[in-house]
């Protein structure tokens, strides 16, 4: 992608939250979890769903949250006093991670023209009732070829700058997904990030719900909700997404441009490998680039990313994917639940279960070509940096992880990004380096 002189596109998403309604004693208990006063405040126990939304190129309403888990599943589902047809999906990670209810059939509503849905659903122990904004969000113009999603909080402005730049400018990311999570001076923030990377697009979400206790994995509800919120409001306009942190650059060390790697891709799915990057407490950076380093002792880290096409993904979390099984059609859904609640089977329990198993049972999605052997015996093409030292201050606070100097060996392709990243800053309508000269085929570090 060429540089432009034209500013970044800046649009910004506020959800649509529904809680529990006052005066109900229902939440979330998180049974089988040791939770103390100290861990339960930082667990989601009250928001039912983070956003509803009508789904993009659907006739469905999209209502997206944590795990129901002590709500129950909905039992009953109307529009406008109508009860419709629904389907409960949920991830098969943990305590379930998250939800999806999708109300079928909204076509009479919209041909009404009515700028608002009145939604009720009906759990066991109480009901809700919203008014669900028509069409909800804006189409994101124009469809490009790939965005980046992330979630972060109150990041030092030059980590997000950079990061930003190097993806936008090398490997064409042409639209950013941010998931704020309660920034401070939000608004000033991300109108200098747009200004500042030129000719990229910015959706900005006011995501303000508990992120979850960092010791208890299970538990982080805010960030898996939000990936998935991303595939399914703005994954139809993008041939393919990646989730990334703010201390994570993708890497492509090979000869040919990233978007021509994906345009000829026939997989859903393709995972990356990373490098950890650590950072010596004394030399705690203010940038990702200025410790342009890696540890001699350390390989590939297990902890990975995933680029996805979102028309062929079912789910997909921080570090998992799940693939569209199309073979399994919304009326065979329909049917099953039918003939369970026939034999007294809760059909919502039961298909949960049933994804839970097919997912541990199915081997991760093939598609990794070029990327060499995680052992260290070849190098990937395809991975992504990942700067340990910088953190988040969504997830907990600032982690510095202690290695010193001597441990290190300079990693050039590190000190490259940086003069590639600082020339986009000095001379915006410059054309951006062709990749393959700033890593050379074999992707060697010296």
């Amino acid at each position: 992608m060429n540089g432009s002189h034209v500013a970044g596109i800046l649009a910004k998403y506020t959800p649509q939250a529904v809680r529990v309604p006052a005066g109900v004693r229902v939440e979330r208990s998180f049974a089988g979890f040791e939770i103390g006063d100290e861990i339960r405040a930082l667990c989601d126990r009250t928001t039912i769903f983070c956003d509803v939304f009508r789904a993009p190129n659907s006739d469905e309403v999209v209502c997206i949250g944590p795990p129901f888990l002590d709500f129950g599943y909905p039992r009953a589902v109307r529009l406008f006093g109508r009860r419709r047809r629904f389907v409960v999906e949920e991830a098969p990670w943990g305590p379930g991670r998250m939800s999806i209810l999708r109300v079928i059939g909204t076509s009479d509503v919209n041909a009404a023209g009515n700028p608002n849905v009145n939604l009720q659903v009906d759990f066991p122990e109480f009901g809700i009732d919203v008014q669900v904004r028509l069409p909800g969000a804006p189409p994101p113009r124009p469809h490009v070829a790939l965005t980046l999603a992330t979630v972060q909080k109150d990041n030092e402005r030059q980590w997000l700058d950079d990061w930003c730049a190097w993806h936008h400018r090398v490997h064409g990311v042409g639209r950013f997904v941010i998931y704020d999570n309660g920034s401070a001076d939000r608004d000033d923030v991300y109108a200098e990030l747009a200004s500042r990377v030129k000719g990229a697009a910015f959706i900005v979400v006011n995501w303000d719900y508990l992120y979850g206790p960092p010791a208890l994995t299970g538990l982080k509800f805010a960030q898996t909700v939000a990936l998935n919120h991303c595939r399914l409001l703005f994954g139809p306009y993008t041939d393919w997404c990646i989730n990334l942190d703010v201390d994570e650059y993708l890497f492509n060390a090979a000869s040919r441009p990233l978007a021509t790697c994906l345009g000829q891709m026939r997989k859903a799915h393709v995972y990356l490998p990373s490098y950890i990057v650590p950072m010596a407490v004394d030399n705690s950076p203010g940038r990702c680039f200025d410790s342009p380093f890696r540890s001699r002792n350390l390989q590939f880290e297990r902890g990975r990313k995933y680029l996805y096409r979102p028309a062929r993904t079912s789910f997909n979390n921080v570090h998992d994917v799940v693939p569209r099984r199309r073979w399994v059609s919304r009326w065979t859904r329909t049917a099953v639940k039918r003939v369970l609640r026939v034999f007294g089977v809760d059909p919502g329990r039961f298909l949960a279960a049933v994804r839970r198993i097919a997912a541990w049972l199915t081997p991760h999605p093939a598609g990794r070509p070029g990327q060499g052997d995680a052992n260290g015996s070849e190098e990937p093409t395809l991975f992504f940096f990942h700067f340990r030292a910088l953190n988040t201050g969504w997830k907990f606070p600032r982690r510095v992880v202690p290695v010193h100097p001597d441990g290190h060996v300079r990693d050039e392709r590190i000190a490259a990004m940086r003069a590639i990243v600082d020339s986009r800053h000095r001379q915006p309508d410059r054309d951006a380096v062709p990749y393959p000269a700033l890593s050379g085929d074999s992707g060697s570090v010296t």
